[in-house]
């Protein structure tokens, strides 16, 4: 959809400027094509102070702010375009890339999901959401995305390389629960479930003679703790079951 769709009524200025804007425009066009993006916003700069109606180069703006890592600013020339338009296919999804590359992650997945109402198999907005549950360390979720890329584009590189296998999302997730919450003689139980080597599975008589050291950090409020561990072991027993259903279910189907 061209831009010009979002205000129909609107019209590029007959004045003699004319010729000189359309110039603008097109040295845009070229310069935003070979990825020369700051000197093909000057270009729409220059069009937009001839002409602050003209819609396409308006709209091409928003993408030029965006490789230039202009994320903010870009986003607004989005919203102005989703104040119009909010099913936008397009603007959704670069408002989602702007808000990841911000780290915006909540924002981002609420941008990647509007475009997946639009168009569920609308494969960059899932491999976005795929890295950021990835990078979350919601690992469940991130192969199911990538599941579903692969049924759509099985030869998709990204989701090839970062599918993973129902012992590889365990083996993850234990590692990103150690690094969340690191390990302690308080904790050591709750993280043992993922543990395989049998040092990890009981403090030796050692460890359980010395006495803890004192550190200098605060120490956390032990009802903060306690709740912790209890969602922990909450996170635990659901992962596993998921591991184990997974697991059982290949297992059928291979038979």
């Amino acid at each position: 959809m061209l831009a010009r769709d979002y205000w129909p009524h609107s019209a590029i200025s007959m004045e003699p400027e004319r010729d000189i804007l359309e110039d603008y425009f097109k040295k845009g066009i070229d310069f935003f094509t070979l990825g020369k993006h700051q000197e093909a916003l000057e270009m729409f700069d220059k069009v937009l102070e001839i002409d602050p109606n003209h819609e396409d180069a308006f709209c091409l703006k928003g993408p030029s702010l965006g490789y230039l890592g202009r994320y903010r600013e870009s986003n607004e020339i989005y919203d102005k375009v989703l104040r119009v338009h909010p099913r936008d296919i397009n603007a959704l999804f670069n408002k989602g890339t702007n808000l990841h590359s911000l780290i915006q992650y909540r924002e981002a997945v609420e941008m990647y999901d509007r475009v997946l109402e639009i168009n569920p198999n609308h494969i960059h907005a899932l491999v976005g959401k795929g890295s950021i549950r990835e990078n979350s360390g919601e690992y469940h979720e991130a192969n199911e995305i990538y599941e579903k890329i692969l049924k759509i584009e099985p030869n998709h590189t990204y989701a090839r390389e970062h599918r993973m296998t129902p012992e590889e999302v365990l083996e993850k997730t234990r590692k990103y629960i150690k690094i969340v919450i690191p390990e302690t003689p308080e904790n050591r139980v709750i993280i043992t479930p993922f543990t395989e080597d049998s040092e990890d599975q009981e403090l030796s008589s050692e460890s359980q003679r010395k006495t803890p050291k004192t550190v200098s950090e605060p120490m956390l409020d032990p009802d903060i703790v306690g709740l912790l561990q209890v969602l922990l072991v909450l996170a635990v027993i659901f992962i596993f079951i998921v591991g184990l259903a997974t697991v059982f279910s290949g297992g059928l189907k291979g038979s």
